[in-house]
């Protein structure tokens, strides 16, 4: 803070300088979120207050903030923001930076992709944009066009995952992949079509030796990104699980894996489980990787002809009737944010399964309550 007063670093569009603080009235609560929704329908920025400006808008020096402790103003302007902005921000932060006689308030927020976004005040509903160093309500058009650019990924998301499973699929007819059912889940963050950024795939391979099991995948670089499976190269894999330098993930296995009782069978737990563990487990890396944002994440069934679902009945187990197509392809969830995948994934990964158990005729996947618990079969 002390080098952009030293520097006379000068408001922009992503960098907003206030002398004071968000009062507690309604005026001042009503400006936080008109200032921070602004920020946010114009690819993020930052607020720092107590700084003041000069007459050509640069910082001129540091005013410290007194008369509320740091730590209540934070959890103040925090808890305004995740209740005044729809939807809601993701990776937004607010820090307090002690200085002399007082601290300076900053309020991140990094890109969005969900938006576009509004301010919720006292029934009053605005969606504003930053224009240069000023804040300014969206019109017709912009809001449109906003609205359109979420519809854009969706159509986007849509496109990728079709030409992924007409790859596998042809990648099995083939022989590269063994012919059997296959179950494919992918998660595909908004930012893939956005932002341009790549992720890391050394330091991501560096960080995790495995992905699928507690001992060592094997492990490949591709043209793609990077592959891991439980067969070496050459072999088929019965199981894999793909990073794309996008950001995106695939993984994938058969459905009659860790299968004693017969070839043409899903088995109902192995699949609800592999969901579940490998969705939690790859949006954490994504994270890690500083992949973040809303995303979609969808399950589809390939040559799921002639197989039955194997699954933990009431007192015994037992075998559904085989599906009446030949390919599962349900629609996309959307994901508030991938932080929230990794930590609470049975939001997504429940309604998931359900489509699976649901695409062999049965009403739920019987592995979650009622309540929508996780709850394995007894050994």
């Amino acid at each position: 803070m002390e080098g952009l007063v030293q520097d006379r670093a000068q408001e922009s569009t992503h960098l907003d300088f206030k002398r004071e603080q968000p009062s507690k009235k309604e005026d001042g609560r009503r400006e936080l979120l008109k200032d921070v929704c602004a920020l946010a329908n114009t690819e993020g920025g930052r607020i720092v207050y107590g700084v003041d400006e000069d007459d050509e808008a640069c910082a001129s020096r540091i005013v410290p903030i007194t008369g509320e402790e740091s730590d209540a103003a934070q959890r103040r302007l925090d808890q305004a923001i995740a209740d005044g902005i729809q939807p809601r921000l993701v990776g937004h932060s607010v820090t307090a930076l002690l200085v002399d006689a007082g601290y300076i308030l900053v309020i991140d927020v990094p890109p969005q992709y969900g938006g576009p976004f509004q301010s919720s005040f006292n029934n009053q509903r605005r969606f504003t944009y930053r224009q240069g160093t000023m804040n300014i309500e969206m019109d017709y058009n912009q809001l449109r066009s906003a609205f359109q650019l979420r519809g854009r990924a969706l159509q986007e998301a849509t496109s990728w995952r079709r030409a992924r499973l007409a790859h596998i699929n042809k990648a099995i007819h083939r022989k590269r992949m063994v012919e059997k059912a296959w179950l494919i889940v992918h998660i595909i963050p908004f930012s893939a079509f956005f932002d341009g950024d790549l992720i890391d795939l050394h330091a991501l391979a560096a960080a995790n030796r495995s992905v699928m099991h507690d001992h060592a995948d094997s492990r490949t670089f591709t043209a793609d990104g990077l592959l891991y499976q439980d067969a070496r190269p050459g072999e088929r894999p019965l199981e894999f699980v793909r990073f794309f330098r996008s950001g995106m993930v695939e993984f994938g296995w058969v459905g009659n894996k860790h299968n004693s009782v017969g070839d043409l069978l899903v088995m109902g737990f192995t699949a609800a489980s592999t969901i579940r563990d490998l969705v939690s487990r790859c949006a954490s890396i994504l994270v890690d990787a500083g992949v973040v944002g809303p995303a979609y994440v969808s399950l589809s069934g390939l040559l799921i002809e002639s197989h039955r679902l194997y699954y933990r009945g009431p007192d015994f187990d037992q075998q559904t009737q085989e599906p009446w197509e030949s390919e599962m392809e349900p629609p996309m969830l959307e994901v508030s944010s991938l932080s929230e995948l990794a930590s609470a994934p049975d939001n997504w990964c429940r309604p998931l399964s359900d489509m699976l158990f649901q695409t062999f005729g049965l009403e739920r996947c019987v592995y979650y309550g009622r309540d929508g618990t996780w709850k394995p079969p007894r050994r």
